[in-house]
């Protein structure tokens, strides 16, 4: 962009023009007039300064753009960080490693309404809650692994194979 600029300021002759004229009086002696003219400013009183000024206010112009876009980037990685750093709170909390230990509670309460000491209603209940539990655990990763995708595509690095 400031190449631009300097370009409008070594353009001094800019607005050179050739012009042809053509005219045919009119009367009882009509005469015919033909004209050739070549114009170009005079580079001591046109210092090209419309085109400087236009080309130094799209330099402001871009810069002002890349400050505002790195700083969308920035608030960006921020509002990612504290997303993945939630993510990761919750699946130190809802850890995959308790998936056996919800399974075999799971298959003793199966095995205890097999042998009739449970109810179906309970039976069911601590069926549904089984089910909640595991899909907490598993949603928690889940959403982990996005939080991480997105801080690492906004730092520009693929993610990881896992």
């Amino acid at each position: 962009m400031q190449d631009e600029v300097s370009l409008a300021k070594a353009e001094r002759w800019s607005g050179l023009t050739l012009s042809a004229d053509y005219s045919k009086g009119e009367g009882a002696d009509p005469e015919k007039v033909y004209g050739l003219g070549l114009s170009f400013p005079i580079p001591i009183l046109n210092f090209n300064s419309n085109a400087i000024q236009a080309a130094s206010k799209q330099v402001q112009a871009e810069q002002h753009r890349q400050v505002w876009m790195s700083q969308k980037v920035a608030q960006e990685i921020k509002s990612a960080l504290q997303y993945y750093n939630a993510a990761k709170l919750s699946i130190q909390q809802l850890n995959i490693a308790d998936l056996p230990k919800y399974e075999k509670e799971m298959r003793s309460v199966d095995q205890h309404f097999k042998k009739g000491q449970v109810d179906l209603l309970t039976y069911i209940e601590a069926d549904a809650e089984h089910f909640e539990s595991l899909n907490a655990i598993l949603q928690a990763q889940v959403e982990f692994i996005h939080s991480k995708t997105a801080i690492e595509e906004l730092v520009g690095r693929a993610p990881e194979e896992q």
